[in-house]
């Protein structure tokens, strides 16, 4: 029933999260330890994708090189 109910919240919260951003990473950790604390217990991958939306296979955005 616990395992249900947890479901049941991470579900909740992938859906009430949706927007057209990505949380920053920042944003995400500090929602991460929230929920934790509330008692979801997602595994961080899996939070990263469908509660902030981060994509965890994407490569890092390019940096421009330095011009002289």
């Amino acid at each position: 029933m616990t395992m249900i109910c947890r479901l049941i919240a991470a579900a909740a919260m992938a859906i009430l999260n949706t927007s057209a951003e990505a949380l920053t990473m920042q944003e995400c950790r500090d929602q991460s330890k929230a929920d934790h604390a509330r008692g979801v217990r997602t595994p961080w991958d899996i939070y990263q994708v469908k509660v902030c939306g981060i994509d965890t296979k994407a490569s890092p955005p390019a940096t421009k090189p330095a011009t002289r």
